[in-house]
């Protein structure tokens, strides 16, 4: 299995994106980057995490989350994106990073997990 990124969305459009989601598809997992330090400590992003965990739980109560540690995703997206060639000024485009940091972090779930 290959992950591949849907897009990137803020607070307002990601749940009814997810609505969408399940609504299209049988989804019974969502994978969520949990932010924690280097020496994996929780740090102020990983309340607003939570936060965003919370309204998913809510909106979604069948559906099963799994925090995985995104330490390092970011970087290793940046290197990415510079191997594959895409010009300086949409490698800087924080969209972009983090759409792949995504695609990283599930593709990590997917190779440890066979569903």
């Amino acid at each position: 299995m290959l992950a591949s990124p849907v897009g990137t969305f803020n607070h307002q459009e990601v749940i009814e994106r997810v609505r969408e989601l399940t609504n299209a598809s049988v989804i019974s997992h969502a994978i969520v980057g949990w932010p924690i330090s280097l020496r994996g400590h929780e740090n102020d992003s990983t309340s607003m995490v939570q936060a965003f965990i919370n309204r998913l739980q809510k909106n979604f109560p069948n559906l099963h989350i799994i925090k995985l540690d995104e330490r390092f995703t970011s970087e290793i997206a940046k290197k990415s994106i510079i191997d594959s060639g895409v010009s300086r000024k949409k490698r800087k485009q924080k969209g972009l990073i983090d759409s792949v940091a995504a695609t990283i972090i599930l593709q990590n779930f997917l190779d440890q997990n066979s569903f």
